[in-house]
């Protein structure tokens, strides 16, 4: 799924869950829950393998609507807590920068690939980032179905809008 879903499932438990530690973790654990549900990413990422500055263009879209729903969030209520807000969000996205941070470490054609050429030597951050990924991608393949990325989007702008709804 999009950040952005992941985003607003986040900001939607923060609704529910007002203590911080507690947030951190459901909203960590709502992200594998909503990765179960086939989504669409396989055509994506097809796409952007292609020709990978797509990947800027894909990642421009999450970002905005990540911005635009929190906007729109503290728009509507003006009165939540924003540091929890900050602990839903991130503890819902953070599963994403954990597997795509293994793929960054080790890849040759990842973008950040020398950035990070003193974490390659450690195993201590290598294991738990690589068995994390192995996680990550076992629970996108819980269901083994590929939907058209076509039908991902539209599911994924359904969650968006669902999550939104339900958070206002």
């Amino acid at each position: 799924m999009f950040l952005a879903v992941h985003t607003a499932g986040g900001i939607l438990i923060s609704q529910y869950v007002k203590q911080p530690i507690g947030l951190f973790v459901v909203s960590f654990l709502s992200h594998y829950l909503i990765d179960i549900i086939p989504h669409g990413d396989e055509g994506i990422d097809r796409w952007i393998k292609k020709k990978p500055s797509r990947l800027l263009l894909v990642e421009a879209i999450d970002i905005s609507l990540i911005i635009v729903f929190i906007s729109l969030f503290l728009h509507n209520n003006p009165q939540a807590n924003t540091m929890l807000l900050l602990v839903a969000v991130f503890g819902a996205v953070l599963p994403d920068f954990l597997a795509e941070g293994y793929y960054q470490i080790t890849t040759r054609s990842a973008p950040f690939y020398r950035l990070f050429f003193f974490i390659r030597k450690s195993n201590l951050i290598l294991a738990p980032l690589y068995q994390h990924k192995a996680l990550h991608h076992r629970i996108h393949k819980t269901f083994n179905i590929e939907i058209s990325t076509y039908a991902g989007l539209l599911l994924q702008l359904v969650f968006l809008v669902a999550f939104g709804i339900l958070s206002m």
